[in-house]
């Protein structure tokens, strides 16, 4: 494919931030139109009054595991932003005094399941070694209750751990098995020990300011788009100001619903595919209400995540370690139902976010995303399109990229690589056969 082509990227997150470095390392022009007053999606760095001045805080994406992220860390390594290792722990509690964590081994209810947490173990890495299509359309509800699993494990113990995993407030029992069996078994989280994870090493406002280095001139920020307009010749691109952008072709990195949206006259697959594509809205609530927190005195707890009824909260000031800033700060993912539970006056900020829901119909969608990609000068990217894990968004701005000529910059590192090809597979080819782990 010609390199002289002018490419149109829709979004700033890391999905689009990914296809914009590797198209600009290659030399190949584009223009990234963002709707916000930022880069990074759903990575996002917050501005918040302490006792000392203004500090920042990090929100949204807060950590990677360095196994199921190689190009994320590859891109740290690049750009000289040593991420910093941070514990991830949790805590299950309920009002009935009933609780376990990453530190508490002996409680009565963690006695009670932990023949079950083996078996678990053991049924999911069966599965692997049966394939991706064993899993993929069974639902994780269904094959707990036809296993017989009881519900103190699944409610309170296994669904907690996945609702955190996978940044959901709904309840993970529609999630497909397939996405339960490669969380569980990535080694990024655990039941009963802390799992070393790792943060941005700067911010991620820093992180996104040097990955754009160089083609910042290539960046529309506040550029909502209006409409785009598909023809055998060009794409144009319609901005909120009705202001007309003419290119080759276009990438889109948004959800499914604002794909859908922006594409006037959109084919009647993309119309099924992105109609009913199933998605969650929530809200991050920066907050400083510990009364949420676990009431049941815990000696020596140093928990990072606490889940109680349909919200799970971080503790920021032990995740970050931010003792020395001599004040709570709290993130809970919530919605409108949990966030009341919250005291409006203790609240700093609220961010709204939009997430796919890992359900196997979802999942079927996604394996017939490659029916649409390059047609109609249209590329496609991010979270609909492959697993929403930030790594995976990442991957598949390189996918789209290659495709449009450019050079995937890791291509002598064999983890980033298999991540790649991971996402290619699904992207390019409809492929389930592989293994993302």
């Amino acid at each position: 494919m010609s390199t002289t082509q002018k490419i149109a990227i829709i979004g700033g997150g890391i999905s689009g931030m990914g296809a914009a470095f590797a198209l600009h390392q290659s030399n190949i022009d584009f223009t990234l139109f963002e709707a916000q007053d930022r880069l990074g999606g759903h990575a996002y760095t917050s501005t918040i009054n302490t006792p000392e001045g203004p500090r920042q805080i990090e929100l949204g994406v807060l950590g990677f595991y360095p196994p199921q992220y190689p190009n994320l860390m590859a891109m740290f390594d690049y750009l000289d932003d040593a991420p910093k290792s941070t514990p991830i722990s949790m805590l299950y509690w309920n009002d009935h005094r009933e609780f376990w964590s990453s530190f508490q081994k002996d409680t009565a209810l963690w006695k009670k399941v932990a023949p079950e947490v083996s078996t678990f173990f053991k049924d999911m890495r069966a599965l692997k070694n049966a394939g991706m299509m064993e899993s993929t359309f069974q639902t994780l509800g269904s094959f707990l209750e036809a296993r017989k699993y009881s519900k103190d494990f699944s409610e309170k113990v296994l669904f907690p751990l996945m609702n955190m995993g996978l940044d959901q407030c709904s309840d993970v029992h529609q999630s497909s098995l397939y996405v339960c069996q490669e969380f569980m078994l990535s080694g990024g989280f655990s039941f009963n020990i802390p799992t070393d994870w790792y943060t941005w090493g700067s911010k991620s406002s820093q992180f996104m300011e040097k990955l754009s280095r160089g083609f910042e001139d290539k960046i529309r920020l506040n550029t909502p788009i209006q409409t785009i307009k598909r023809t055998d010749k060009e794409v144009i691109i319609i901005d909120q100001n009705g202001e007309e952008h003419i290119f080759d072709q276009v990438i889109l990195t948004t959800d499914a619903l604002t794909n859908l949206k922006l594409l006037e006259q959109a084919t009647p697959l993309e119309v099924s595919l992105f109609k009913n594509f199933e998605q969650e809205n929530f809200q991050l609530i920066l907050h400083q209400d510990e009364s949420i927190l676990c009431p049941i005195d815990l000696a020596g707890e140093r928990t990072v995540v606490e889940f109680y009824e349909d919200i799970h909260t971080f503790n920021l000031v032990q995740y970050f370690s931010l003792q020395h800033w001599n004040m709570p700060l709290l993130e809970t993912l919530a919605t409108q139902k949990s966030l009341a539970k919250i005291d409006p006056d203790k609240i700093l900020e609220i961010v709204d976010f939009t997430w796919e829901l890992y359900t196997p119909e979802n999942l079927l969608r996604k394996a017939r995303f490659f029916n649409i990609q390059g047609k109609n000068r249209t590329w496609y990217c991010g979270s609909p399109i492959i697993f929403g894990f930030h790594e995976d968004c990442l991957a598949s701005g390189f996918v789209i990229a290659e495709q449009l000529g450019a050079d995937y910059p890791f291509a002598e590192q064999i983890g980033p690589q298999k991540i790649v090809d991971f996402n290619k597979a699904l992207m390019l080819r409809g492929d389930t056969s592989l293994s993302r782990t």
